[in-house]
């Protein structure tokens, strides 16, 4: 966590140059990320744009809060993900909104990378895989940065976008990071999201795995399973 913190304070700069009051604002070495993250005013200017999946008048929304270096949450987007988009997203049931939950600099700097590439394909499942089926080998590598981009490369993404965004004094770079930090500000502050997967149910959070069948039993999209008889 304390490169997390560190990496707070190379935000401040560009905050700062939003709003004046952001300049009386500081980090301290001496606590968590999370209080640290609690007392800075991120103006709302940096607040990204939601990623949902399907149809946006749905009846049902789950919002799922989930690491790029979690191992729940990369089981949960190849193995649950699909089925719920298969047989409940394209029939117009429910719509998903996604959320990248921070809990280290690794998660942070691929959740960066994927909003880049999603600000111009408009592809989240597709930009979540390419970071979860490598997840193993980005999160071993010295370099997640460096690793990251050249797997977005090899995946067919533009090369040349990958290597200016990365660029951390690209001021891109600086507001998406912002944006990532509010929404993660939101998580731990208001929702009260200490561990992921974590998934919000028509408007009930709820923290820990949940299958497919689970998530819609609990939307009450689909029936309760019958509990065997004794």
């Amino acid at each position: 966590m304390k490169k997390l913190i560190c990496f707070l304070f190379c935000c401040l700069g560009v905050w700062a140059r939003d709003v004046q009051e952001s300049k009386h604002q500081f980090v301290d070495e001496n606590k968590s990320f999370s209080e640290n993250l609690k007392n800075l005013n991120i103006p709302d200017s940096f607040k990204l744009e939601e990623i949902v999946i399907g149809d946006e008048s749905a009846p049902h929304t789950l919002v799922i809060y989930s690491s790029f270096s979690c191992g729940h949450c990369r089981k949960f987007h190849k193995e649950e993900l699909p089925e719920l988009k298969k047989q409940y997203v394209d029939s117009g049931k429910l719509k998903v909104i996604l959320h990248n939950y921070i809990d280290d600099l690794g998660a942070l700097e691929a959740a960066i990378l994927m909003r880049i590439f999603y600000n111009k394909s408009k592809d989240a499942i597709g930009l979540y895989n390419v970071i979860f089926d490598s997840q193993k080998d980005w999160m071993k590598s010295k370099n997640p940065r460096e690793f990251l981009k050249q797997i977005f490369v090899k995946a067919g993404y533009d090369s040349k976008a990958a290597a200016e965004y990365l660029d951390t004094n690209n001021q891109e770079y600086k507001r998406i990071s912002a944006g990532l930090m509010k929404e993660q500000q939101r998580a731990m502050h208001v929702l009260k999201i200490s561990s992921v997967p974590a998934f919000i149910l028509d408007g009930r959070v709820h923290q820990g795995i949940l299958t497919c069948e689970e998530i819609v039993e609990k939307l009450g999209i689909a029936p309760k399973r019958k509990t065997a008889e004794h």
